[in-house]
């Protein structure tokens, strides 16, 4: 806390001492709820637009930023892969898809036809956010309290100038290629909630994309599970940006937007074999890579698609034909290939005949390979009937 230099005969250790006892128990049951919240998160029963709320108190790109160093959770685009749309419809779109289309923009130069509705109370959070930042002055540090010690915490120099651009660039973006949109049907849903929301501007903005996938004429392409989760009765038209991108602009998808989705940890996505060759040559060359991040995604629990399956078991057919590792290393990343896959559908029969009947498929004129890698996935299998 820097009181070296005071004056006066202050008792630092007293003081410190003080500090810690008036706001660790604060500070510890903040952490637990934070932990918890975020660990329900990644179990699929939290949305993105949960923790923004409950965590970052409406602030939706220092929530995206948060996830996307750790694991953002997309919806899956096999969710609503059979939800009837065409690309005559009318989208609107949330924060989760803005920043990505704005980044899509920014490093690829990649834009739509059409423009996209948002919600007005969109526009007034991003405003309201880039004049706080603007208004006060940047953040130099935090104070937690870590193992009954006080630990403080340092921006980066540049953070608040960062974030202003930030702002500036997705309220341009939003200006550019979107048409804001005031909600009028929701007056009667808000005046009847509790009193506290009624002027809050981020619980309208959920009303509101609640309202474009649920009520009016639009299809709602979000990352964020909140509607799905509360609404899930009014069957929502929502799907998910890979959804969208795979479905209308397939044969303009460059494997630049792939690395994107790879880059910001996205969890959720469709991997290419050929993606995981590429993230595991760089592995093995000690490359900076994404080869763990393409593994996480072929869980059965987080992509819901059988198509994963395949997809890990040609990459182990690639590995085998080209010998891109030794015998040894081959079994364990059968292993761990085969963890992926299992995770979520361990105890599923019907799935685990599906992928018995895949590598005998692959690997039926391998003999030896064939063997080393039915052995590793029963033994795999095994372990995670045993623990689950």
């Amino acid at each position: 806390l820097n009181f070296s230099n005071a004056q006066g005969g202050l008792d630092i250790k007293a003081f410190e001492q003080y500090f810690i006892n008036q706001y660790s128990v604060e500070d510890a049951l903040r952490k637990e709820f934070i932990d918890n919240l975020i660990q329900s998160y990644n179990l699929g029963k939290e949305s993105f637009g949960d923790l923004c709320r409950q965590i970052f108190d409406g602030d939706c790109l220092e929530c995206y930023q948060f996830l996307t160093h750790q694991s953002f959770y997309v919806l899956p685009a096999f969710h609503n892969s059979r939800l009837p749309f065409s690309k005559d419809e009318t989208f609107a779109i949330d924060f989760t898809t803005l920043i990505l289309l704005s980044d899509l923009k920014s490093k690829y130069q990649i834009t739509f036809p059409t423009k996209f509705i948002v919600s007005t109370n969109l526009g007034l959070i991003l405003k309201n956010e880039l004049t706080k930042l603007k208004t006060f002055p940047a953040p130099k540090m935090k104070l937690t309290i870590v193992e009954n010690q006080i630990r403080p915490v340092f921006y980066p120099e540049d953070y608040q100038k960062l974030q202003i651009d930030r702002y500036t660039e997705l309220l341009e973006y939003l200006e550019e290629h979107c048409t804001e949109k005031i909600i009028e049907d929701k007056i009667e849903l808000v005046f009847h909630g509790p009193e506290k929301f009624k002027n809050d501007i981020y619980f309208n903005y959920q009303i509101d994309n609640t309202l474009f996938a649920t009520n009016l004429n639009y299809v709602l392409i979000s990352n964020d599970s909140f509607t799905i989760k509360y609404f899930q009765h009014l069957n929502p038209k929502q799907v998910s940006p890979e959804n969208f991108l795979l479905r209308f602009y397939k044969s303009e998808w460059p494997e630049s937007i792939t690395d994107y989705f790879i880059e910001k940890n996205y969890l959720g996505i469709q991997i290419s074999s050929d993606v995981l060759i590429r993230e595991y040559k760089k592995h093995q060359a000690n490359q900076p890579n994404s080869f763990h991040n393409c593994l996480a995604n072929l869980k059965f629990r987080i992509s819901l698609s059988p198509n994963n399956l395949l997809v890990g078991i040609k990459f182990l057919k690639e590995i085998y034909l080209n010998d891109l590792s030794l015998d040894n290393e081959k079994y364990l990343l059968c292993q761990n290939i085969f963890t992926n896959l299992l995770d979520g559908c361990s105890h599923n029969d019907k799935i685990i005949m599906v992928i018995r009947l895949m590598i005998n498929t692959e690997f039926r004129l391998m003999g030896e390979s064939l063997d080393a890698v039915v052995h590793a996935f029963e033994s795999t299998l095994a372990m995670y009937q045993r623990r689950f």
